[in-house]
């Protein structure tokens, strides 16, 4: 991990999206890919292991970007970006290629970290992730990805050093605030996507 780490930063993203949609139904693309961005460094404290998940957290971000850059979208909401990709039929003819696809696998990993950091107020940080991640994203994983995933469990680091390396001084406080804020974000944006079917 090269960059600086402020654990207060996704926190100030998360409110700052939440000052523009209290429910998180109508959610600015900008700051969102910023939490996401911010995620990506909780991530790099989770161990080696999960440098799969930081590279696909990063080319996604990266191909969102630039896609709806392109588009002129870049400060649109999420909903926005969805409705035009529909109008311009891409979510039909080339759905993998489309912002709106790119974003659902970050989307549903927000369950999956909001989880795994209430589980940290009783669990180890390994036990933490694999109860995360079986109750949340494991379902959209092909086996040799869970596989893979539950191996890289059993190299996390105690859960001290994450919230070391993390930066955090006050653990219990700082998982109370966000796990709330990443579970309204999810919520939000699920409720979102499912009413424009694309969801699954």
């Amino acid at each position: 991990m090269t960059e600086p780490l402020n654990p207060r930063e996704i926190v100030s993203h998360l409110q700052l999206i939440q000052v523009h949609s209290k429910d998180f139904s109508d959610v600015p693309l900008a700051p969102l890919l910023r939490v996401f961005h911010e995620l990506r460094k909780i991530t790099s404290c989770l161990g080696v292991l999960f440098d799969m998940a930081l590279n696909d957290i990063t080319t996604k971000c990266v191909f969102i970007q630039a896609k709806t850059s392109a588009a002129g979208l870049d400060q649109a909401t999420v909903g926005i970006v969805i409705v035009a990709e529909k109008q311009d039929n891409s979510l039909v003819t080339t759905p993998h290629e489309t912002a709106t696809k790119k974003l659902l696998p970050l989307i549903r990993a927000l369950e999956f970290v909001a989880i795994l950091l209430q589980n940290l107020n009783n669990q180890e940080l390994g036990a933490a992730i694999r109860d995360a991640y079986w109750k949340t994203i494991s379902r959209y994983h092909s086996y040799v990805v869970q596989a893979g995933v539950a191996t890289a469990t059993y190299a996390a680091p105690y859960k001290q050093q994450f919230f070391q390396q993390l930066g955090c001084t006050s653990p219990t406080e700082y998982c109370d605030e966000l796990a709330p804020l990443l579970l309204g974000l999810y919520n939000g944006l699920k409720t979102l996507y499912i009413q424009e079917h694309c969801w699954q």
